[in-house]
């Protein structure tokens, strides 16, 4: 099963493999466009091609060799940058009366590249990459700027000098942006170890009481169609280890005992200490079969993994089948009684309420 940083890099190639496959639609459909409506550049009649079939060419390396994926990314970003911005050095440098349309056009999508950056490359290699392509164009811009001013051509310096200034406010916003989301992570990422610190026990790792009778008062709270099994695990004669071997060895066999309980359980099932030696486990879906099953086979096995001081340490266990109407608090009554059951019948047993 994949972890959730494989997770997350599995969706962010799925995503830019969309991207690229979405820029070559784009590509495809302003040739077409243009080509049809009479307003395509003479450079273009051969760029666009050239473009489309390079940008296809590396989603058929992809889907043919996926490990070449981070090549083809960074060759994909390479060529529409060096196409957006040989657009805009000619269009700066080109001759007089160029259409308005034209520049307007690879004007427009340097922002998509600005953002697509980051997208394609970690963080301090998109700001590299962002700098140098925004820093490029701003010198073809401020030199088109002047040349075209020197013309006598009033609306292209203006729409030269407004693209360069809202394509610096859009770096900067994008940049404020990282920023806030890196801060909220953080923020998000500190409120989540807290929780995890105030829901666990400190020494065995597991759910402490808290956690468990959150999640009691949140199944009581809302309607569920699944039943639930209780039940209580406690370690036999544990007074006696800690005034036989001292309080550490005690811990010592908490925390292994802990472990092999949890060890039996499945993912989706709750294990916690309720208090003490005790040992509250939630079973979810389950019935009065399995339950029996489980605790004797957790029963037997902590009883085999004998500590190497203490000994052999036995379990007492009691368990309860909490259909989905009724309240579970009220169940844990009876799981509780159980286990009283259990220990006051010789220990070392398993007893249904």
């Amino acid at each position: 099963m994949m972890n959730l940083r494989e997770r997350w890099i599995r969706r962010r190639q799925q995503i830019v493999v969309a991207f690229i496959a979405a820029g070559t639609l784009v590509f495809a459909g302003l040739w077409a466009f243009e080509s049809n409506v009479g307003i395509i550049l003479e450079s273009d009649r051969w760029a666009y091609p050239i473009i489309i079939a390079f940008l296809s060419a590396n989603l058929l390396v992809i889907a043919a060799v996926p490990r070449f994926q981070p090549i083809a990314e960074v060759l994909c970003f390479l060529a529409v940058a060096f196409y957006l911005l040989t657009q805009i050095v000619y269009l700066s440098f080109g001759p007089p009366n160029t259409s308005i349309y034209t520049i307007a056009v690879a004007l427009l999508w340097m922002p998509v590249l600005y953002v697509g950056a980051f997208m394609f490359f970690s963080r301090s290699r998109a700001m590299v990459a962002v700098g140098v392509t925004f820093a490029l164009s701003a010198v073809a811009l401020i030199s088109g700027t002047v040349i075209t001013a020197s013309r006598g051509e009033p609306t292209l310096p203006a729409l030269m000098i407004n693209a360069l200034v809202s394509h610096f406010l859009v770096l900067l916003l994008l940049s404020l942006v990282l920023i806030l989301r890196d801060e909220f992570d953080r923020i998000a990422s500190h409120a989540r170890n807290m929780e995890d610190a105030a829901n666990t026990d400190t020494l065995t790792g597991i759910a402490n009481r808290r956690a468990l009778e959150e999640w009691m008062q949140r199944r009581d709270a809302g309607p569920h169609d699944r039943r639930v099994v209780l039940m209580l695990f406690d370690i036999d004669h544990f007074k006696s280890i800690n005034d036989r071997h001292g309080h550490l060895i005690g811990d010592e066999v908490l925390v292994s005992t802990a472990q092999l309980i949890r060890s039996q359980m499945r993912a989706h099932d709750l294990v916690g200490r309720w208090g003490g030696e005790e040992f509250l486990v939630i079973l979810d879906g389950a019935d009065a079969d399995v339950a029996t099953r489980l605790a004797d086979r957790v029963r037997q096995l902590v009883t085999v993994a004998a500590h190497p001081v203490a000994g052999s340490v036995t379990l007492s266990a009691g368990f309860v089948v909490c259909e989905p109407a009724q309240s579970v608090t009220t169940m844990f009554r009876a799981a509780d009684a159980a286990l009283y059951a259990a220990k006051s019948s010789g220990r070392n047993r398993v007893v249904a309420g």
